[in-house]
């Protein structure tokens, strides 16, 4: 706190622990809001970093496969696998293929082409998913997360209680030209934070339970199951079989997965687990059809809706979380508002720089001396935020190049990174490769970004290197997959939005650049007046 603090006014304290809690937790908050925002495509960019995996249009409902063919096949190429859990395309776990669990992972079969691949070809997806839920620390990173939840809730708590009085007018005080970087920050920072404050709220939210939940011990009650003594059942009951009883007892379930206590054993339990149509705020996969292994018969059925309001509040955490409810206008609107989120941060974080530069303007002298280089703070702000950005960018470059027809000598050192590895920075197991090339990446960037004495060339760089990656992704896709044609067209499109959507933000950063370069000629020429 500030000098003389203890006689600071009830609002002035609100006010500093609304600075402070931002202080905190910024630039791990932008961690956390921008992976978040990617993570509600998280499936489609599994598709997308998989062309092989996925690569012919698959129709809704169509499939050459059946589920008993499929795990037929897995059980063949796996025959010391008991098992314990096959999806179905349906599944969005599964990205449009069966899946099948292995030790270690999941194999997978393409349901049109029969193709079978052991283990996900690339886990760029993952690899941000664990950014996004874990800080790369296991448990205790999710812990860490939580927290940041508790602190952005607190955050958003206090500044709403100072600007309560002026809530009306921040709903449409925007000034983005002509004006000082201090108020255009600060009008952006109280904009985004009054229109979307609902959402802010609830991200935070639902991001501190779903990081504390394993700390608290609440769960939701445990499906029915039978432990006994093992026995070989023969013959064993179809898929088809489990899918008909499921269907009898619950004709609007939708099966995505099928989860086996101990196929082929018994006594024991197989849950057929799926969607219900119209309740889609309820984690995937809750719904379940529960019966014995040995004749299908009906052991029991689990809804969420008639477990209580606690468990179905529980069950709607992970869904108002990640914006899997709604259908594909969600996604979108939850896109739209993570990047808004996102900006939410960095604008709080980029008001505090501009208010100590001005402090630092004034304590060199009465205002007319010549402008000072931009605070340090101020341009590191922009390396680590846009460095963050940059090296995402460049990891999905990366997860591309499993894929592309690079010559062999580079293919042989680019190629292998699959983001398969370990990414647990306090685990046991020794950490990945690309984690710690992805850390140094963004170090390095964020310092290089941070050297340029002026914060508008720092923001006009980066803007530029960021337009680039993006343009280059999806050619890099294309090439993967044997053309723009045929990437475009592999399972429901995923890659055309993507691309879209890359030229769309790459359009954008331009626009950024450009912006920061007239600033700067701006900021220039205003202090050779002075001078």
């Amino acid at each position: 706190m500030a000098r003389g603090s203890r006689n600071l006014s009830p609002m002035a304290w609100v006010y500093q622990t609304h600075r402070w809690l931002g202080l905190l937790s910024g630039w791990l908050l932008f961690v956390i809001c921008v992976t978040g925002t990617l993570v509600v495509y998280k499936h489609p960019l599994k598709v997308w970093s998989n062309p092989t995996l996925v690569n012919v249009p698959v129709p809704d409902g169509a499939t050459t496969m059946s589920p008993d063919e499929a795990l037929h096949r897995f059980r063949s190429a796996y025959p010391q696998v008991t098992p314990r859990l096959l999806a179905f395309p349906s599944d969005a776990y599964s990205i449009h293929s069966y899946s099948y669990a292995i030790p270690g992972g999941r194999a997978w079969i393409n349901p049109q082409t029969g193709h079978l691949v052991h283990g996900l070809p690339s886990d760029f997806a993952d690899f941000v998913q664990r950014l996004h839920a874990g800080l790369w620390m296991g448990g205790k990173g999710r812990w860490v997360v939580g927290a940041l939840g508790i602190l952005m809730f607190g955050s958003l708590l206090t500044g709403l209680i100072f600007h309560w009085r002026r809530l009306g007018r921040d709903l449409f005080h925007l000034r983005l030209r002509r004006t000082a970087p201090r108020k255009a920050w600060s009008d952006l920072h109280k904009f985004s934070a009054v229109w979307l404050l609902g959402f802010h709220l609830l991200i935070a939210l639902t991001g501190a339970w779903l990081g504390i939940e394993s700390l608290v011990g609440l769960r939701n009650p445990p499906a029915p199951n039978l432990v006994g003594q093992e026995r070989v059942i023969d013959p064993m009951p179809t898929i088809e079989r489990f899918l008909s009883s499921a269907h009898a007892s619950m004709p609007e379930l939708t099966p995505t997965h099928i989860n086996f206590a101990a196929y082929g054993q018994g006594p024991s339990s197989v849950r057929v687990q799926g969607e219900l149509p119209g309740l889609e705020l309820v984690q995937r996969g809750q719904t379940m059809v529960v019966m014995h292994a040995e004749d299908a018969s009906l052991l029991g059925v689990v809804d969420r809706r008639e477990q209580g309001l606690l468990a179905h509040v529980l069950a709607m955490m992970r869904p108002l979380h990640y914006g899997y409810f709604g259908g594909p206008w969600m996604e979108l609107a939850y896109l739209v508002m993570g990047a808004a989120c996102s900006m939410l941060v960095f604008s709080g974080l980029a008001v505090w720089c501009s208010r100590e530069a001005d402090a630092m303007q004034r304590r060199r002298g009465n205002g007319h001396a010549p402008q000072a280089p931009d605070l340090f703070m101020a341009r590191l702000n922009v390396g680590v935020t846009q460095g963050l950005l940059l090296s995402l960018l460049l990891a999905a470059a990366v997860a591309q190049l499993n894929w592309t027809p690079w010559p062999a000598h580079l293919h042989s050192v680019l190629g292998e990174v699959r983001f398969a590895a370990s990414h647990n920075l306090l685990g046991d197991a020794p950490v990945a490769v690309e984690l710690w090339a992805f850390l140094i990446t963004w170090g390095v960037l964020a310092l290089a970004l941070s050297i340029s004495k002026k914060t508008a060339r720092a923001w006009m760089l980066g803007w530029l290197f960021i337009a680039l990656l993006l343009v280059l992704l999806p050619c890099l896709s294309a090439m993967s997959s044997g053309g723009w044609q045929a990437d475009w067209q592999r399972a429901r499109a995923e890659p055309f939005w993507i691309a879209m959507a890359c030229f769309g933000a790459a359009v954008l950063s331009l626009a950024g650049a450009w912006h920061m370069r007239s600033r700067h000629h701006i900021n220039s020429n205003q202090e050779r007046v002075r001078k």
